[in-house]
């Protein structure tokens, strides 16, 4: 088979010489073998995924632009070979080709060999040589010698064939079949000129020459006979009449081009898309779900999502661009008071599904008129705008509602309201008026000269903008009658236009007089018994004590002198204390709280204090009891100890030394534990359930010191104890179970007659347990890496295999991990 391979950039630059001027010499001494399957491209310097090489190769240019190559793997190896390459002995990628299926698989106990012609478009190939040339089998030209395929019977008969050989077999049988072939020519020849044979025609027998396929076909020609193989020449197309092929029932169902259906197929395929006696059902659930449906005539039931209102219909569906888009037209069945009513729309197909362009309704006589939603875009001629106009009117009654506003008209007639309202409710001015009446404006804000406001709590008022004493504003309106400003001024209107007005105000006890001052001190330095008040200055009490109030946030009780008790009592003052403060001594008081003359001390820190004071059954309250070293609360008793006998203080709750106070558990906090000053402490637990006297064994402790912590004797890891060093080319840290990873990269070359010393770069405090190498890939290199079997504390020696003869010696550089303590 032909290849045609892509010539690599670098391909291409080996093969041309540096000037342009001609082709250098290469030899290409490798195939290369992988299992990627691709579109090779031009940039391309390796394969994909390789598999392996194969150096026995051979290959000649058997013409101007194809290399005949071949390859052998005589080798165990199982692979499938979807990529080849062609590598020079310079290690440069040639040329590279791959395909979507596999071009060739190898099993375990078969040879590979693969022969193929490689043809490299727009190059010389002539000065392309290969590695090993002692298999070579190129095809035969004829300019080289090589394998010829043998052609058959009708290839030779058919004479076109430049590739294959003739055999003296077909050769016999051509050249017996032209010689038959010539005899006859000849026979007729002789027989025509022995004597004058007549033309045939219509009306006699006679001699009559063969009309050519293409005077067939022209149906022109009058004097010429048709063989039958001339008539089966003859076809029929869309501009001349002939012969025609019957369609089978699958090629009129799939309406395949140059065959003619029957009435019957034609029939058949007419309902496949409902055209015919039976309409077929939309074939999925939603008429929007279409990918895949073809085009054709369908019925659309009850169940189907997605119809533009009616129950029942037919759906036309059309795929205007294939993958992409269709259009459906959808006439409904009944359901409709209307009767049929026809919709469409455009819907997605492919990746567009789901997409629509909505249903749009047609309209008809059936469907039109009120209630129809029909939106016209003229009506009589006229757009709607045009009925808006209320110039246009000449005929009927204009609402009332649409009469607001201002209309510069006159209205004759004698109207019964005018805006709603009788003409009892208006001011006239032809004639008097028996009321006139003010709407309550109180508050309102009227800044016309002239205007007149009635505000129920205050009275009449007129605004003024120039009026005869003060500035512009709003002027309360005197009457007759007394008006009050509050309880104690009265101010009296005079008659008349020159009257003057009275001022009455109350004074005295009794009087209710609001004055700014009293006795000269404003309001605001009294201190107010009849709501919240704040003082502001120190509050002294004459006599026999005092009671400071700071200004600046402080209480003082002071005064106290021999024996004197302070009360802080309740709102009565009889019996209703609620602290009491007694003086028992300098700096010594007693602190007591009490109601009715029943009062209870309270413990501060000079009388609660029962075990360094030697003080027993001390009850502090809430069911809190000291008695010498043993606490009460909670109905339980525990213990508080200063010294177990090695200097270790602690605390003990549910029990008393190694005996349970209480049914349940049993904890114990302990300091000092070792009686050393490293700050070490204890929390012991007895998780079981025990009663009270029954002996403490402490199955779970936590133990914390400065070296860490620790639970039933297990250290616990904490972030704090990692510690990491390094980065790629060295490094370690330390793991939680205690153990040391360390790491690094080595760039020297190891071989098998050079090995690699590696020194950690920190030793392991007592063993190393385990060494990784990896090692740099190098595709020319087939060698195992190694190391010594026992590691050392400080380092190991690497080793290097050799796995094939035609591999590389040495292995670039490795990585390396170890595992110690």
């Amino acid at each position: 088979m032909a290849i045609v391979f892509t010539i690599t950039d670098a391909g291409r630059a080996a093969l041309v010489d540096p000037d342009n001027n001609g082709t250098n010499a290469v030899v290409i001494a490798e195939v290369g073998l992988g299992s990627g399957r691709y579109a090779p491209t031009k940039d391309q310097t390796e394969l994909k995924a390789p598999v392996k090489r194969v150096g026995t190769i051979a290959g000649q240019a058997v013409s101007d632009d194809t290399l005949h190559v071949t390859v052998q793997d005589e080798t165990d190896d199982i692979y499938q070979v979807g990529e080849i390459g062609l590598f020079t002995d310079a290690g440069v990628l040639f040329a590279v080709y791959s395909q979507s299926d596999w071009i060739i698989e190898k099993a375990a106990p078969a040879t590979l060999l693969l022969a193929t012609d490689l043809v490299v478009e727009s190059l010389d190939v002539s000065s392309i040589t290969f590695g090993d040339a002692a298999f070579l089998n190129p095809p035969a030209s004829t300019t080289v010698k090589g394998v010829l395929e043998l052609a058959t019977q009708e290839e030779v008969d058919a004479g076109k064939d430049g590739r294959r050989g003739v055999v003296p077999r077909t050769l016999k049988s051509f050249i017996d079949k032209v010689l038959k072939a010539y005899a006859t020519v000849k026979q007729l020849t002789d027989h025509a000129a022995s004597r004058d044979h007549p033309a045939a025609n219509t009306n006699n027998q006679g001699m009559v020459e063969l009309a050519t396929y293409a005077e067939t076909r022209e149906g022109k020609d009058n004097s010429r006979a048709v063989t039958p193989a001339g008539l089966n020449s003859l076809t029929a197309t869309t501009t001349r009449a002939g012969l025609v092929e019957r369609a089978t029932n699958a090629e009129a169902l799939a309406g395949t081009d140059d065959v003619m259906p029957s009435a019957a197929q034609l029939h058949l395929a007419f309902n496949q898309y409902g055209l015919g006696t039976a309409v077929p059902v939309w074939p999925t659930s939603s008429l929007l779900d279409c990918d895949g449906v073809q085009t054709g005539l369908y019925f659309a039931n009850g169940t189907h999502a997605d119809k533009p209102g009616a129950a029942y219909g037919i759906i036309i569906h059309t795929i205007t661009t294939p993958t992409t888009f269709a259009h459906q037209l959808f006439i409904s069945g009944y359901g409709e008071s209307q009767g049929s009513t026809i919709w469409s729309r455009q819907v997605g197909l492919g990746s567009n599904t789901g997409v629509s362009s909505g249903w749009g309704k047609y309209w008809s006589d059936k469907n039109q008129g009120s209630g129809s939603g029909l939106d016209a875009d003229l009506l009589d001629g006229q757009h709607g705008s045009d009925y808006r106009n209320a110039s246009k009117l000449n005929a009927g009654t204009v609402p009332a509602a649409r009469l607001s506003g201002s209309y510069d008209i006159d209205v004759g007639g004698n109207a019964a309201t005018v805006g709603g309202l009788k003409v009892g409710q208006f001011l006239r001015g032809d004639t008097g008026n028996d009321v006139l009446r003010f709407n309550n404006k109180e508050g309102g804000d009227y800044t016309n000269d002239g205007t007149v406001i009635f505000d129920h709590s205050h009275g009449l008022f007129l605004y003024m903008t120039s009026p005869p004493v003060g500035g512009e504003g709003a002027y309360s309106i005197m009457t007759a009658a007394t008006t009050q400003a509050g309880a104690n001024i009265e101010i009296t209107g005079g008659k008349g236009k020159d009257s003057i007005a009275r001022i009455a105000v109350k004074q005295g006890n009794g009087s209710g007089l609001d004055a700014d001052k009293l006795d000269g001190v404003h309001a605001s330095s009294f201190l107010r018994q009849d709501e919240t008040d704040y003082l502001h200055a120190d509050l002294h009490i004459a006599n026999d004590g005092r009671i400071i109030v700071d200004r600046n946030g402080g209480l003082r009780i002071a005064g106290f002198g021999g024996d004197a008790r302070h009360y802080i009592q309740g709102p009565n003052e009889n019996g209703d204390d609620i602290f009491r403060i007694t003086r028992l001594g300098d700096r010594d008081y007693e602190i007591s709280m009490g109601y009715g003359g029943d009062f209870s001390e309270l413990w501060h820190a000079k009388n609660l204090d029962p075990i360094r004071s030697g003080a027993s059954d001390q009850t502090v309250g809430g069911g809190f009891n000291v008695s010498g070293s043993k606490l009460y609360f909670g109905n339980r008793e525990h213990n508080l100890f200063d010294n177990d006998g090695a200097g270790n203080a602690g605390l003990q709750f549910g029990m008393d030394k190694d005996k349970s106070t209480a049914t349940g558990a049993a904890v114990e906090f302990q300091a000092d534990i070792d009686n050393t000053d490293n700050g070490a402490w204890r929390i012991s637990l007895d998780s079981r359930k025990r009663s009270k006297g029954d002996s403490i064994t402490f199955d779970q402790e936590l133990v914390g010191h400065r070296a860490g912590l620790e639970w039933n004797g297990n250290r616990i890891w904490h972030e704090g104890d990692v510690v990491s060093q390094g980065g790629k080319s060295s490094g370690r840290r330390k793991l939680p179970n205690g153990d040391t990873e360390m790491w690094g990269y080595v760039t020297t070359a190891t071989s098998e007659g050079s090995p690699t010393s590696v020194t950690f770069p920190y030793s392991f405090d007592s063993a190393c347990h385990n060494v990784q190498i990896t090692a740099v890939v190098n595709p020319n290199v087939d060698v195992i890496l190694g190391i010594n079997d026992s590691p050392s504390r400080t380092g190991f020696t690497a080793y290097a295999s050799r796995q094939s003869e035609t591999s590389d010696s040495s292995v670039p550089g490795f990585f390396w991990r170890a595992i110690g303590r």
